[in-house]
């Protein structure tokens, strides 16, 4: 993920340090088998402070910035994820 996130309007919702915190998470799962992407995604939504949410437009951002790394396959597996989720 490249720092573009900082200047996103789509990302206007999250404080500087959330915005950081979020682009770490890009980094960091980066070359990290699919199931451990998964897990750490999960861990930073958790870690959100109660309370906040984001639009569905914000959301999508959010997968869409979170997918930028990962294999066509992974993708796949993540929109399918997701469309059983209800995104």
């Amino acid at each position: 993920m490249n720092n573009n996130i900082l200047n996103n309007k789509a990302f206007d919702c999250m404080d500087y340090n959330t915005k950081k915190a979020f682009m770490n998470l890009s980094k960091n799962i980066e070359n990290k088998p699919f199931d451990e992407k998964i897990a750490m995604i999960i861990a930073f939504i958790q870690s959100l402070p109660r309370g906040i949410t984001f639009t569905r437009e914000e959301k999508i951002a959010m997968i869409d910035a979170v997918m930028e790394n990962m294999n066509e396959n992974e993708k796949k597996q993540v929109k399918m994820l997701l469309r059983i989720a209800g995104l």
